[in-house]
């Protein structure tokens, strides 16, 4: 068998304990251990041109995953390998204010996406929600759909997770996403991914605090 970049077996793992993992360190408030065949990939340039967001509605997206090919995809968010990194400065938004904005946003705002393209997208529900945390505020809501990439495909149904983790300064939303099919084989290595993840100090514009001294790359 051939050996992946890590100099081990390629062989599709999901189970973490079988999987080596790479903890970043990134300058701009957070830790995240991810497996150490998935890459970091800058993807807000593309997804800004492909008009799926405004420039100024994040600071960073980044796209980890094992396929470069993901980084120029629409559909990165549910496949395989893969998952969605989106930081935004926070405003002086309350943290019951931001519950209220994430869960609008999950449970209608993407509804309304799912309902306004019928011929590819239908049956959004919320199947799970993880009661709030504070400090940080934590928040994470599990919805699934049917979705195809065009008329000639048929409809697959997708499991997405979405977990948001805010502190005074800075808004991180993780976005997990697979098949149904395979989301319960690989939600141990999205929950480890998620549980890892760490907040650390960060100067926001205006000034204050430690700044984390290496970046992933």
């Amino acid at each position: 068998k051939s050996l992946d970049a890590c100099g081990e077996l390629d062989v599709d793992y999901q189970e973490p304990d079988k999987i080596r993992f790479n903890d970043m360190r990134d300058d701009h408030g957070y830790d995240i251990s991810v497996p150490c065949f998935w890459d970091a990939y800058d993807v807000k340039p593309y997804l800004v041109a492909s008009s799926e967001i405004k420039n100024k509605d994040f600071r960073e997206i980044i796209l980890f995953t094992d396929n470069p090919v993901n980084a120029t995809s629409i559909d990165t968010k549910w496949d395989v390998g893969s998952f969605l990194l989106f930081i935004k400065d926070r405003d002086r938004e309350s943290d019951v204010e931001l519950k209220e904005e994430f869960n609008k946003q999950v449970q209608m705002e993407y509804k309304e996406a799912c309902d306004e393209t019928p011929t590819t997208c239908s049956d959004f529900q919320i199947i799970g929600k993880v009661k709030a945390t504070e400090q940080p505020l934590h928040i994470e809501i599990e919805y699934s759909q049917k979705i195809r990439a065009d008329t000639d495909s048929q409809f697959v149904v997708v499991v997405q997770k979405v977990k948001m983790i805010a502190n005074d300064w800075s808004i991180f939303k993780l976005h997990f996403g697979n098949e149904k099919s395979k989301f319960a084989e690989y939600s141990k290595l999205y929950d480890y991914i998620a549980n890892k993840f760490q907040l650390t100090e960060y100067e926001p514009k205006g000034g204050g605090c430690l700044i984390a001294t290496a970046a992933f790359g």
